[in-house]
């Protein structure tokens, strides 16, 4: 334990060094990282060990992110947080002031907790009276949940308009002049230099810079992961017609899809199925995200895990159902080749405007 505490204390690429050791070798994580240190700890290191180790790692590695995103939002320096918030609250404080004058909120609370109430019953899991069966939460339920409860917005938005005009004036004007700026600006010319165009122009830039076959070996993979972007998007357009039709009373395939629609997280669920993980035992093959998904956190107890219903990754993995149905392409060479330069663009970009900082060695 001592010497994975030493570890995740060394800077970046030492760490990144050992991982790299891990992949090519194929070893575990851990083994690699005891070898780093002395190659004698891992002779007498036995199964039952290493998993208990792989555990402590995995541990320290989420206290570690929830240390770092604590850093972030609350011991950051300048505080921009607490900026955020207070200016936030600063400027809607007037607007407070008048709702709580103008409008009798206690209804409005009570109807806030109805609806987390049946938020909360909406979202725990449920069986079937005939069997053990049990029932997924899907994107039908918590579109219930919105229409049960849509009254209780109405309400509170009558009750707004009719004691707030001169908010609800302000409110209706701000919108508008939203939707105006937006349509303003889907009508920019194109050859006008806008960010967006900026990034295109640097990225054709760095692609040019490519040799011809590196250039129509990248083009195959990019035209193959534009055409995996436009079936996820005519999939999640088929399923939001599901639930649309759903809605009216249309009839439908009778199909328990719990995805819904979206074209992000199907990404992102493959992103994580691709994601590289540790071997299970001291040496052998890496794993990938779809070879542990279900597999429960390594901190939940037997009991907790036997007992829990909720658990549908399991439960969905028992099925054979897929969260992305469509596989996506592999692009390593398309990041490989253009990964490094596209990070430079955007931190080159987001520094646009910015105060130049003078640093100064210590």
């Amino acid at each position: 334990m001592t010497t994975i505490d030493k570890h995740l204390t060394r800077d970046r690429k030492q760490r990144d060094s050992v991982r790299e050791k891990s992949m090519q070798e194929q070893k575990s994580i851990i083994v690699a990282i005891l070898e780093s240190e002395d190659p004698q700890l891992v002779e007498s290191l036995t199964d039952h060990q290493h998993a208990l180790c792989l555990e402590y790692y995995a541990a320290r590695l989420a206290i570690m992110d929830r240390e770092h995103i604590i850093d972030v939002l609350c011991n950051s320096a300048p505080d921009l947080t607490t900026a955020i918030v207070s200016e936030g609250l600063a400027a809607l404080d007037p607007m407070i002031r008048v709702v709580h004058k103008n409008v009798d909120l206690r209804k409005h609370l009570a109807s806030m907790e109805a609806f987390l109430t049946d938020f909360i019953k909406t979202t725990k899991p449920k069986t079937q009276e005939s069997s053990l069966k049990l029932n997924f939460l899907t994107v039908e339920d918590f579109l219930g949940l919105l229409q049960r409860n849509r009254h209780r917005l109405w309400t509170y938005l009558h009750d707004f308009c009719h004691g707030c005009p001169d908010l609800r004036d302000t409110w209706k004007g701000w919108m508008k002049d939203a939707i105006n700026l937006f349509k303003r600006q889907s009508k920019i010319d194109s050859h006008e230099k806008t960010n967006a165009g900026n990034i295109e122009s640097r990225l054709q830039h760095a692609f040019s810079k490519l040799t011809s076959d590196q250039r129509k070996s990248l083009l195959e993979k990019i035209d193959a992961h534009s055409e995996y972007l436009t079936r996820l998007e005519k999939l999640s357009k088929t399923r939001m017609q599901n639930i649309i039709d759903n809605v009216h009373g249309k009839s439908r395939a009778d199909i328990e899809d719990i995805s819904g629609p979206g074209i992000y997280a199907s990404r992102w669920q493959a992103l994580l199925d691709e994601t590289l993980i540790t071997p299970s035992g001291p040496n052998g093959p890496l794993r990938s995200g779809k070879d542990v998904k279900g597999i429960r956190a390594a901190r939940k107890t037997d009991n907790q895990s036997n007992s829990d219903p909720s658990n549908t990754n399991m439960a969905i993995l028992a099925r054979g159902e897929s969260t992305s149905p469509i596989p996506p392409p592999d692009v390593y060479v398309v990041t490989e080749a253009l990964g490094l330069e596209f990070r430079r663009i955007v931190a080159n970009i987001s520094r646009d405007g910015l105060p130049e900082v003078n640093h100064r060695s210590r």
